[in-house]
């Protein structure tokens, strides 16, 4: 019964997660969003992804085994209260993989729809965001990998 009314609202549970993901950091702290909201944001949206794919038992679990991978990373992270970069990146390569996974999922869904409706609107845009949200990861691992990448360096030249 709980199932069946929040698979009717999948798109939505999603897309909130993923503005939530987006735009949190405009109502919260810097360091504490980005260390202890975002990833619990994530993991949320994890959750709602795995609502969106549901229907296909194999990609189900695999996103269960990454849930279970980024909650057991997030929650040693926040145990022993450290913030290695080797952890960020394991946790960015399985939310990357989850959203690979997803929009493959949306769009699929979107292309086999019969019938054009708002609710396919609300997907397109949707995987707009997820691509949003790539770049934020990109821009992410630029700046774990390569610190300082986005400064402007006045001593040169």
């Amino acid at each position: 019964m709980i199932y069946n009314g929040l698979y009717t609202y999948r798109f939505e549970i999603f897309l909130s997660t993923q503005l939530a993901v987006l735009f949190g950091s405009l109502f919260f702290p810097a360091d504490f969003f980005e260390y202890s909201m975002l990833p619990i944001i994530y993991l949320i949206s994890i959750i709602s992804g795995i609502l969106i794919i549901s229907k296909k038992k194999k990609i189900l679990w695999i996103c269960i085994i990454l849930f279970s991978i980024s909650a057991f990373i997030f929650g040693s992270d926040m145990i022993y209260r450290t913030r290695s970069s080797e952890n960020i990146l394991i946790r960015f390569s399985v939310y990357f993989l989850f959203y690979f996974i997803v929009t493959w999922n949306i769009i699929h869904q979107v292309w086999m729809s019969k019938r054009v409706s708002k609710k396919r609107y609300d997907w397109i845009n949707e995987w707009l965001y997820i691509i949003r949200i790539y770049r934020v990861f990109f821009i992410y691992v630029n700046r774990i990998d390569f610190s300082g990448s986005f400064f402007w360096n006045r001593n040169y030249g």
